[in-house]
């Protein structure tokens, strides 16, 4: 089967070093001599030259990965998905502060990009003169890779994730990545200024706010089963070296009574503070069962799903 190697620009992650590797992902700083050699690749084809001349800056982040695949069309599949994926762990690890500064970053074309809008209205009936209101679109800081972040993203669990990535994927491990791939959606910015647009913000609040719930259902429901309570539960047993539990599993419950009035009587507000215990909420259940499932010896989903059970006997 052939291999293919993809080449991806990426929006506003900042590398304080030359490159880090996620899974199968590299992440790099682009050279003057890699560039040189990205040109020279296609300089016969004058047009594409001209757009990798343009995409592709000297310093700027770039995401590399050779994928197996019976085709192009089916190998850029699942280059996109793999990175996804690895990008999707970086925001596993986000700062609370993250939000505030909007450190919003992502493949690019993908990620809106930091820009301003104008808008012009006036009153109709009864009112005078006109009026201007200004809109912030997008990221407006770096997310930067230092070695802090690093150091915390190696003491919570990182490099058995990266493992993951990297060896034959188990069910379980499927299941980890998929909640984690959950949370990584609620970290994306299509939003304005929540002072200027305050439902646009609080739309897209609502949207992070159900990503989050997809990402612990995900990961902690089985079959068909009742959600609310067993939810409650189990991302409380996860969360106990971290938390107290009557107070995770009570904040689990409220935050799972928001989500069904989103969902049943089209709520389209969430506040800004019950979306915040939310991602903190799912962030430490996901981080905590991949830190602690060795020791646990939660090796399949069965494990987890008997772990969890007996718990509850507690």
């Amino acid at each position: 089967m052939p291999i293919y190697e993809f080449v991806l620009p990426i929006e506003n992650l900042y590398l304080k070093t030359r490159f880090f590797i996620v899974g199968n992902t590299k992440f790099f700083k682009l050279s003057s001599n890699k560039r040189r050699e990205y040109i020279q690749l296609h300089e016969k084809i004058s047009s594409l030259k001209e757009l990798i001349e343009d995409q592709f800056k000297i310093g700027g982040t770039y995401a590399s990965i050779k994928v197996d695949a019976t085709n192009k069309e089916e190998g850029y599949k699942k280059a996109i998905e793999e990175i996804d994926t690895s990008l999707n762990i970086f925001k596993l690890y986000r700062y609370p502060n993250d939000d505030f500064y909007r450190r919003y970053f992502g493949i690019k074309g993908e990620v809106i990009p930091t820009d301003t809008r104008v808008i012009l209205y006036k009153e109709i009936l009864g009112g005078i003169g006109s009026y201007t209101k200004v809109e912030k679109t997008g990221f407006s800081y770096q997310y930067t890779l230092d070695k802090t972040r690093i150091a915390y993203m190696m003491n919570n669990g990182f490099g058995k994730i990266h493992q993951m990535l990297r060896n034959q994927r188990t069910k379980l491990d499927n299941r980890i990545i998929s909640a984690i791939n959950w949370y990584g959606k609620s970290f994306n910015s299509y939003t304005s200024n929540k002072d200027i647009i305050p439902q646009k913000d609080k739309f897209f609040e609502v949207e992070r706010f159900i990503y989050c719930i997809i990402a612990l259902e995900s990961l902690l429901i089985f079959d068909r089963e009742p959600i609310r309570s067993n939810l409650a539960r189990r991302v409380a047993h996860l969360c106990e070296l971290q938390y107290d539990k009557e107070k995770v599993s009570k904040t689990v419950k409220n935050l799972y009574d928001i989500r069904s009035d989103i969902i049943h009587d089209g709520i389209k507000s969430v506040s800004k503070n019950d979306l915040n215990k939310l991602l903190l909420i799912t962030s430490a259940t996901i981080i905590s069962l991949v830190k602690r499932r060795n020791r646990l010896k939660i090796n399949t989903i069965e494990d987890l799903r008997e772990w969890l059970s007996k718990r509850d006997l507690r």
